[in-house]
């Protein structure tokens, strides 16, 4: 695409409405403002005036991600991660906000309860293969492999 689809300053609306709604990070912005055809440096300045002006923060955007992520998807400090590394949020941040927004005991509680409520619905021959399901299922929601290790053969001790 040779043109962008809309003008700087109609880019520039659209965004302000868009980050007016919802909390947007720049790696968000940015894949829109090259899906709309600008080119890095036009997508820089545009986004450089949303964040003069605080329309966006990526500090704040990583600290209601990770409130969210962990109360409301049941996702582990590695998942939420990950995940921020995907849209382009300085490691500072996200180890910051991981480190503001998670109390450690509630997120260890949640795994614990998340590995209970899974153990439920879990089809299984015998235990070592009840143990590899929730391991995976609990790794695949972030969730540290010593943590989970630790509630799963506590969750199978109780089973005998």
């Amino acid at each position: 695409m040779d043109t962008p689809k809309y003008t700087k300053e109609i880019a520039l609306t659209k965004l302000m409405t868009k980050c007016s709604v919802a909390e947007k990070c720049c790696g968000d912005l940015h894949r829109k403002l090259y899906e709309w055809g600008f080119k890095r440096d036009e997508a820089s300045l545009i986004i450089g005036e949303l964040v003069k002006q605080k329309f966006v923060d990526d500090a704040r955007y990583a600290a209601a991600y990770v409130r969210d992520k962990s109360k409301f998807n049941g996702w582990g400090e590695n998942k939420i991660r990950q995940m921020m590394r995907t849209k382009n949020i300085d490691n500072t941040i996200i180890e910051q906000s991981i480190s503001q927004c998670i109390d450690k005991d509630m997120a260890n509680e949640k795994c614990f309860n998340l590995m209970e409520n899974k153990i439920k619905t879990v089809k299984y021959d015998n235990k070592f293969q009840l143990k590899n399901k929730l391991m995976a299922f609990g790794i695949g929601r972030g969730y540290d492999f010593d943590v989970l290790n630790k509630h799963i053969d506590k969750l199978i001790g109780e089973l005998s």
